[in-house]
């Protein structure tokens, strides 16, 4: 029981599937579980093909004709919710969705079903054109949507300083000050090893980072810094926008059955991997931190510049930015900017203690307890737009997934047998442990739930530029509504570029970049 309501933990596969349309009340959240998780005991084609003859069913004699007419019902209401909630499965192989057209024809229509076969059509025709745009140009639209215009719009510098949100009005307190003694010869850092083995723990590609802000403190050129260049709460804001938009692009589909959980790279649709995209570009962020550090000249603009870093990561996490938080905190401790001892020799206190503060949260101790536990109270208050730390969103999937058994074993014979299981007797079916699918299917559903809310800013970026592997995607242009560019937008593509000139360290390999094969001197 859970929430006072009947729970499965497992079944064989007849019954699991007997128990999405039978003659008892329809769960949802039961249909729904089945449907997204069902590639992991079944096939698309074979699911479809049981419920086609669940929907012709024999009735027995002691039956009434109405518990038929009820299942079929039943049946054509997990079609439905089959195409809304997992419509990749049709449009990914096109003969199942001409067995769906053939059924709908001469299956449903010569059983009398009028109105649920135009239900079924709507809904395949409306998934169709949803799938026909790219993801991230609707996700845009709906996110500026929900935005009110800004009043000062005209004015970017005054639109961003009225809308930036307080420690109070977010609810989110400053960091705790860590009070630990610390030596001024030598940078507060934990071992390399503990940064390397976490990111090859979670996947091949690790988290996100972002693009553009809003007003210029000077004009940057090619090689001077955008960290003295633009002011730390706009690059904040920026980098926050990039990250929420890409991962709320990231469907239940594409954590469960995405191109990252493919053992070989084959493209079947021509939509971007945005979990790539969000991996790769928390690797370039992490990189770009170093190259900027490391570029600047001498240990006063090298302490400027750590301290703008802090500044941004600060913001994020008030914001709930984890992600993008960690992401810059990971570059603060690669072996390159540790070797920085004169940065290190003349940093405050406070600064020291503050950068300390963010290391905790990546803390791998108790499976980074401390981050989890930050993360759920800050989200647990009121329902508000958050980032979760995305290479730990992919190794708890990963665990949920692998970790667990889809498939119970045997039970033993006797409740004395030794722990060697008896070999099942040939007429006993496998039990799918469907308890698993419940909670991964609950732990996707928290994910997702990160980005249902809006950030209030996110009026400030009509530019899009991370969606486009140039930094010149399309803009405003999306909307005639917006005619003016958001405050955010003339720093996206400077942003972009300067990304972009670190990710070709990144293309095979960071011990291609001279900043770790020795090459640069690191005073």
């Amino acid at each position: 029981m859970v929430s006072g309501k009947r729970r499965i933990v497992a079944g064989t596969a007849e019954r699991l599937f007997l128990r999405l349309a039978d003659e008892g009340s329809q769960d949802l959240d039961y249909v729904d579980t089945y449907i997204m998780n069902h590639p992991s005991f079944t096939t698309s084609p074979e699911l479809f093909e049981n419920l086609a003859a669940r929907f012709h069913l024999e009735v027995r004699t002691d039956q009434i004709i109405h518990v038929k007419r009820c299942i079929q019902v039943k049946v054509l209401n997990i079609i439905v919710r089959w195409i809304k909630i997992q419509y990749q499965d049709f449009k990914n192989n096109h003969a199942l969705q001409r067995r769906l057209e053939n059924f709908i024809h001469d299956d449903i229509l010569h059983a009398g079903f009028e109105a649920e076969a135009t239900v079924i059509k709507e809904a395949m025709d409306t998934q169709m054109a949803l799938h026909h745009r790219r993801r991230h140009s609707l996700v845009a639209l709906t996110c500026h949507s929900l935005c009110s215009p800004s009043p000062t719009r005209t004015s970017p510098v005054a639109a961003v300083d009225t809308a930036t949100p307080s420690a109070s009005q977010t609810g989110s307190p400053p960091l705790r000050r860590q009070q630990q003694s610390m030596s001024s010869s030598s940078p507060p850092y934990s071992p390399s090893s503990m940064l390397s083995s976490f990111l090859s723990s979670t996947t091949n590609s690790t988290p996100p980072a972002s693009p553009t802000c809003l007003h210029f403190n000077s004009p940057p050129s090619q090689t001077q810094s955008i960290l003295f260049a633009i002011d730390a709460k706009h690059i904040a804001r920026y980098l926050t926008l990039a990250d929420f938009y890409i991962l709320k692009c990231i469907t239940t589909y594409d954590y469960l059955h995405g191109q990252w959980r493919q053992r070989e790279t084959r493209s079947i649709t021509d939509e971007p991997c945005y979990i790539t995209m969000m991996t790769k570009r928390a690797n370039t962020l992490t990189h770009w931190v170093i190259h900027e550090l490391v570029s600047l000249k001498g240990p006063k603009q090298r302490r400027a510049g750590f301290r703008h870093i802090l500044d941004i990561a600060k913001l994020c996490l008030e914001w709930n930015n984890f992600h993008t938080a960690m992401v810059l905190t990971m570059g603060l401790v690669t072996s390159p900017v540790q070797k920085l001892h004169d940065m290190w020799d003349g940093l405050p206190k406070a600064e020291l203690n503050m950068f300390m503060a963010l290391q905790k949260y990546l803390d791998l101790g108790n499976n980074m307890a401390h981050y989890r536990q930050a993360f759920q109270k800050r989200t647990a208050k009121r329902p508000s737009p958050s980032i979760p730390f995305f290479p730990l969103v992919l190794k708890d999937i990963t665990f949920y997934m692998d970790g667990i058994a889809t498939v119970l074993p045997p039970p033993s014979s006797s409740p004395s047998s030794s722990s060697s299981t008896v070999p099942l007797p040939p007429h006993q079916e496998p039990l799918i442990n469907f308890g698993k699918f419940y909670d991964l299917t609950k732990f996707v559903n928290l994910v997702l739930s990160c980005t249902r809310e809006t950030y209030r800013f996110a009026n400030e970026l009509d530019h899009l530029a991370f969606f486009s592997p140039t930094g010149t995607g399309n803009s405003s242009s999306m909307d005639p509504s917006f005619l003016s560019a958001g405050p955010l937008d003339p720093m996206a593509d400077v942003i972009e570029h300067k990304l972009r000139r670190v990710a070709g360290c990144l293309s095979n390999s960071p011990s291609h970049c001279e900043l770790f094969s020795g090459t640069t001197t690191i005073v």
